[in-house]
Formats: structure tokens, sequence, C-alpha cells
């Protein structure tokens, strides 16, 4: 390939206006959720959560090699690096497509289409998100689109080492994510109805096979690794059982289902709901843009419904089995929000299609005129999103994730424990003491039962929550190690020692000990949270408006007592900040129950069941305001909706019955 040719330079500008972008805005440290932990993961050479990111890891390490920067952006470049390359697949994906369609078509007609898909998912909502930190769905996508484009060119030459690459890149790509099962249909496919009876042909089934497992064979890295016991070693795996158990996230209970079982056959019962929930997350991603998508499908379908069939598979089953099985919650439409990017690049294709549909008509028609309008006006598609995404996606200043880590060890004691709870929390100490070597003074147990810090003593995992709490009663008298808990941890609920709220962690108390208030004034004074309070309040991630919101909900609770006003200020702002996640609202229905301000409490508790259609205790904490504003039919409606939920929910029977009969004698229930 000529390096002149202007479907290089072309390919070359997308990487260079791509990459320069995720630079500009490239988190300059660890950031919220799962990074932390993937960053120590590929340092350490360890285990990350299931089902492991082998080829991550192994390339990450090389990453950290970087001399320049701290581990963290190291990593960050990793993303933005492979989010680049990605772009580029898709413009030679897109390229290839409109070569096939017309292959007498102008070099302008054919680079111009590519350049409008490549770059509209390049700044697109969710993927940019993920560029500028260290998280694995770059990658992920960048091996996706590699086997789908090397598939392509197969199809097209029919040359037998192409699909046994393609094999080994599949199979690398499933290890990248499992996500990567959902294009299996269409790939399939594609195969098929190009060479129906290739898997008769002598040998080809097999090699395609020993590729594959090759490729596969990158999760040989999970176990090796756990062999050596590394620092950070999820699940623990000792025998072919765990491994198997690891692979297929056993850990997460129910997921697992959803998983396996649910997504499958997703597709198959899509609804009205959810047809407009995923056309919204369309809109949301690509704007109007996305629109052009049937001209692509259109032009696709009158010249070869091969093709046409086999990238809707992908986009079906990528994309519309995990809209219907998204539940709806916060949590869970943010989680399953980056499971769709392998269906985001689908449409980005029929995008680009669609462009070169519409300019090629016009072109056909002899209007010259519309055809050049098309191309000029499909010029400032990528331009939308990125005005429209920028501010969101620029992480270049935001030290909020490190700041948080920093601030928990700095309030702690010498030689201190804190149990963790929750990725913010778990996965950013992890990097801070495991990559920096931050306060090794410090044990931290993570509520997972020693999966991300080696140090454990109990699985916390296999315990009931009053058990933990047993447990950790247990374990003061036998250390006397200051205990520290994060900041909404369970065990602040559960735990019967007498606890303080110290900064930002909570200090477990013993023998009527007590904290000076000047050391909690001092804490709050040298803590970073310049940006906390004025830079990000208008952050759209969950996990980052979660960790904002916690330093207004550990304020407000501080200083509550003595400045009510504030305090209820301060709460009222962790709530807009944090306005779909549980605890802000439950902390401030929880002061103004306090206050006897019923009617504010109960509002406080909508939210929630707006939020968490499905939360049984949320219901039944709206079902004990209305009970204490002496609302005993909405009390009732509340709790019986609970057992409708969660038909064995603690006590709430019997405080239905309790609200029946006081509701004539409008007594209180205790």
């Amino acid at each position: 390939m000529r390096l002149n040719n202007p479907e290089v330079k072309s390919a070359c500008v997308v990487f260079f206006l791509s990459f320069l972008v995720y630079f500009i805005t490239l988190c300059p440290t660890v950031y919220t959720g799962d990074s932390g932990e993937l960053i120590t993961a590929a340092y350490t050479l360890g285990v990350p959560h299931s089902p492991g990111y082998p080829l991550y890891c192994l390339i990450g390490k090389l990453f950290t090699l970087i001399p320049f920067g701290s581990v963290a952006v190291r990593m960050n470049v990793l993303s933005a690096f492979f989010a680049s390359l990605s772009s580029v697949m898709l413009f030679c994906i897109v390229l290839r497509l409109v070569r096939f369609l017309n292959p007498r078509t102008q070099p302008v007609m054919r680079i111009l289409p590519s350049l409008v898909a490549s770059l509209t998912y390049a700044y697109s909502a969710t993927f940019w998100s993920q560029a500028v930190i260290a998280e694995v769905y770059t990658l992920w996508i960048f091996v996706l689109l590699l086997s789908l484009f090397i598939l392509i060119l197969w199809a097209e030459k029919n040359n037998d080492r192409l699909l046994y690459l393609f094999s080994f890149l599949y199979g690398a790509a499933i290890t990248s994510h499992q996500l990567s099962l959902f294009f299996a249909p269409g790939f399939l496919f594609l195969i098929l109805s190009r060479e129906p009876k290739i898997f008769l042909r002598k040998g080809i089934l097999l090699y395609m096979a020993l590729a594959f497992r090759a490729g596969l064979c990158l999760y040989l890295y999970i176990p090796l690794s756990a062999m050596s016991n590394p620092v950070i070693n999820w699940n623990k795996i000792r025998n072919f059982n765990g491994f198997v158990d690891y692979l297929g996230r056993k850990q997460y209970g129910e997921f697992r289902q959803n998983f396996s079982l649910r997504y499958i056959t997703g597709i198959l019962s899509l609804n009205v709901n959810k047809i407009k929930q995923g056309l919204t997350l369309l809109g949301n991603e690509f704007s109007v843009t996305y629109l052009f998508c049937v001209f692509g499908i259109i032009q696709l379908f009158l010249k070869t419904r091969r093709y046409t069939v086999f990238l809707l598979l992908c986009f079906l089953f990528s994309f519309g089995s995990i809209v219907n099985t998204i539940d709806g919650s916060p949590l869970g439409i943010y989680i399953s929000r980056v499971f769709l990017l392998g269906g985001y690049a689908i449409i980005a294709i029929f995008i680009g299609l669609g462009v070169y549909s519409l300019a090629h008509f016009y072109e056909a028609k002899r209007n010259k005129m519309l055809s050049l309008g098309v191309i000029v006006m499909s010029a400032f598609f990528p331009v939308v999103p990125l005005c429209v995404n920028y501010h969101q996606n620029d992480q270049s200043k935001n030290y909020i994730a490190y700041d948080f880590g920093i601030n928990m060890l700095h309030t702690m004691e010498k030689n201190a424990l804190l149990l963790a709870q929750g990725d913010n929390a778990v996965a950013i100490l992890a990097y801070l003491k495991l990559v920096e070597n931050r306060r090794p003074d410090i044990t931290v147990y993570d509520n997972v039962g020693g999966d991300v810090f080696k140090e454990t003593f109990f699985d916390f995992s296999l315990l009931a929550p009053a058990e933990r709490a047993a447990f950790v009663e247990e374990l003061l008298k036998k250390t006397a190690r200051p205990l520290y808990i994060t900041f909404g941890h369970e065990l602040v609920k559960t735990l019967k020692q007498p606890k303080e709220l110290v900064g930002i962690v909570y200090k477990v108390l013993r023998d009527k000990e007590v904290t000076p208030q000047e050391r909690k004034e001092r804490y709050w004074r040298e803590y970073r949270i310049n940006d906390i309070f004025y830079g990000f309040l208008d952050n759209k991630d969950y996990l980052m408006r979660e960790i904002i919101s916690v330093y207004h909900m550990a304020l407000g609770t501080s200083v509550f007592a003595e400045e009510r006003a504030f305090g209820f200020e301060l709460f009222r702002k962790a709530s807009e900040i944090s306005y779909n996640t549980k605890l802000a609202q439950e902390l401030l229905a929880m002061h103004y129950s306090l206050a006897g301000m019923h009617a504010q409490a109960i509002e406080a508790i909508k939210k929630i069941v707006i939020t968490h259609p499905n939360d049984a205790q949320a219901y039944y904490n709206l079902g004990v305001a209305y009970a204490k504003a002496g609302m005993y039919k909405q009390a009732i409606a509340a709790w019986e909706d609970v057992v409708k939920l969660d038909p064995g929910f603690i006590n709430v029977k019997e405080y239905i019955m309790k609200a029946q009969t006081y509701l004539s004698e409008g007594k209180p229930i205790h």
C-alpha cells in the first residue's frame, strides 16, 4: 500500500484528529469505577474482575513501561490509542463497502463517507468517554472491528488464510470482552451465505477451530497469573472448576443469568417501549445523523442482501438484545451503556453508507450541486458530536477520583484498618496503595472477600449483613488498630459499635473515644475539594456524581447538629447532584424525618421509588414515612408493593396489619 495514497493519508488523518482530541481531554489520573482496579491488574499482571481481560492486562503492562506520566496516565493513553485505531478500522470498513457498492466511485466519494462515519463514532458520547480513561472497551472495539474487516476481505477474496486470521482475531475479541459473542450470528451468516458448503471442505473447519482456540488461549493468562498469587486476584482461582466459574461470572449471581440467557433471548421479545428506548439511546449518541443509516441500509440492500443481513444481524444482536435487558435503574443504564458500543459501531457504518447513497443518488441524476451539497453538509456531521460532547468528556482537569482516595487515606490514623465498599472506594484505593504505594501502614479490606486487596481473614461476600456486622465486632476485640468504614458502607447501619463521622470516613469508637472537633475541621480544611464544589457539579457520570455527593453528604452530616440550615442545604445539593442514586435521597429523607418534616421526607423517598421502581426497601421506607405522617392508607399501599416485590421482606406484613388497626385510632407505628 502506497503511503501517498489518498485513502492511506485519510486514514492517518482519522487517527490524528481523533487521538488529538482524546489526548487533549485525557483524564490525568485514575478515574471512577473499574479504572483503578484495571490499572492495578495490568501494572502487577494480576487477575481483574471476571470474566477477565487478559489482552488488556498484557498490552496494558507494555503501556505502563512508557517513560512519561503516571501509571494511570499511561493506561489512559492506551485507551485513547486503541480508540483512534478503532476509528481507523471503521474508516477502512466503510471504505471497503463503498468500493464494493461502486468500484468506479471517485476517491472523494469513497473517502468522505468513511471519514464521516469514523469521526462521528470517534466523537460519540459513550465511545469518547471510554477513550480518555483506563477501561477495556476501546481495545475490545478495535479487535472486534479488525475481525469484522478481515471477514469482509475474505468474503470478497475467498482466501482461506483470511478466514483463519478472522477466526484467531474473533477468539481474541471474545477474550477482550464476551460481548463479542453477540456478533457470532452475523459472522456465521456471512460465512455460510458466501460459501454454503464451506464447512464440508476438507480441513477448513479444523483449521478455523485451531485458529479460534489460539485466540482464546489468551484466557490462559488468568490461571497462570492466579498461580503466581498476584497482589490483585479476583476469585482466587485454584482449579479448573474455579476457572470455569470465573469465566462464567458465577460470582455475579443473577447478572450471570441475565448475561447468558436474557441477553441471548432478548432480541426475540423486544416491545414498543424498548424500541423507543433504543431509538432514544441512538439519538443521544448520534443526534439526528443516525437517521442517515436508513439510506445506507436501503443502498446496501439494493446492491447486496448478503452484507445487509450480515450487518443487521450484528446490530440486532449486539444492540437490540442488550437494550431489551436494561432494567431501567440508573445504575443498570450506567453499566449497560458501554455494552452498546458494538451496536453503535454498526450504526456508524450505516451512517457512512447513507452519506454515500445520497451523494451517489444526486450524482446519478446529474445534479452535481445537490451531490456536492450532501458532501459538504455531511462533512459537518462529526462537528456536531464533537461540540456537543466536548464539555462532558473533557476530563483533562478531573482529579476528583484521585483526590477522593488521597483524602480518605489522609483522614485515617497510622496503622489503621479500613473496611471499604463500592467501586469508587475499593478500586481507587487499589491504585493508590498497590501502584503508587501510598500509606502502606493502612490495611484495606474490600467487601468481596479480598479479591482486590489480598489481606483478608473472612469472605464478606458469603455473609449476611447481620453476620458481617457481628464478625467486625469480633474483630474489634482482637485488635487495637484504629478501624474505619467508608461512607455509605452497609456497616454504617448494621454495626452496633459506636461510630463517628471523621471527614469522609466513619471511625469506629472504643471506650468512649471521641475525635477532637479541631481535628475534624482540620481534615476539611486540608482536603483537596476545590473542584468538587465548583468544577464538576454538572457531571453526568453516575459514579463521579456519587463521589461529589459524598462530600456534600459527609459535610452536611458533620454540621447538621449545630448548623441545621446549612446541613439541609448540603443534603439538598447532594440529592440534586446525585439525583438518581439512593444514598443521597435516603440521607435527605432521614434528616427531614428527624426534623419532623414528613412531607419533605415523603417527597425525597418518592424520588428513589421513581428511579428504583423494583427496590423493595425504597417502598418500605416510603411506607414508614407515610406512617410517621399519619397517612396510613398510603403506608399500606406502599407496603403492599413491598410484598409484591419481595414476599419475604422482614416485618412488612406485620406493619400492614398495625396500620390497618391504627387507621381509625391515629396512633403512631413503632
